[in-house]
Parts: structure tokens; C-alpha cells; sequence
């Protein structure tokens, strides 16, 4: 299944292939996964800021530059993570990479 906004904007298409050039040892699987979850924690986020400044409740970034940043932050180390397919994970069911 093709994703509607990487058809719709050619730029998102420019960077899901940048994105796969420099992730090349990721299963596209996990690729796909962690794609939609960096779009959902974009959309929530800008969600939650929104909704504080509309009740004028403190947001957890002071600017929309640093909510940004935040998302950065977050979404790069969910990229680099090691990716534990399913036949990586120890008999006992947990996952062959140490998590802590």
C-alpha cells in the first residue's frame, strides 16, 4: 500500500528515499513501521501544544522551535534503534539486544 501523503508531496517522497539510503540495513518492514510512527508522534504532538495554547495551560516546550526540536530529538533515536525482528528475540521472548 502506497502512503497518500508521499504521493501527494513530492518533497515527503524526496525525504522517505533519503531516509532509506541512509537507513540501508533496515528491514522495510521496520522501515514502514517506524515511518508511521514518526508521522503519529508529529501529528500528537502538534496536537497536545495546540490544545494547551488554546486553554492557556503551559505547553512542554516554551516555542513551536523547541517542540520541533523535541520531535527531532526523539524521532532520530527512534530511527537509529536497533531493529529486533521477530526471530531475534530469545526463547524466553525477550528481546536479544539489551534494551537498558
Amino acid at each position: 500500500m502506497v502512503d497518500e501523503a508521499l504521493t501527494a508531496a513530492p518533497i515527503l517522497r524526496l525525504f522517505e528515499d533519503g531516509l532509506t539510503r541512509s537507513l540501508p540495513g533496515l528491514p522495510a518492514e521496520i522501515h514502514r513501521e517506524r515511518a508511521t510512527m514518526a508521522r503519529h508522534l508529529v501529528v500528537q504532538m502538534c496536537v497536545e501544544r495546540e490544545r494547551a495554547l488554546a486553554e492557556n495551560v503551559p505547553t512542554f516546550r516554551p516555542t513551536w522551535n523547541d517542540t520541533a526540536d523535541g520531535l527531532i530529538e526523539v524521532i532520530v533515536a527512534m530511527w537509529q534503534a536497533p531493529a529486533l525482528h521477530a526471530g531475534s528475540r530469545r526463547p524466553d521472548g525477550g528481546p536479544s539486544v539489551s534494551l537498558g
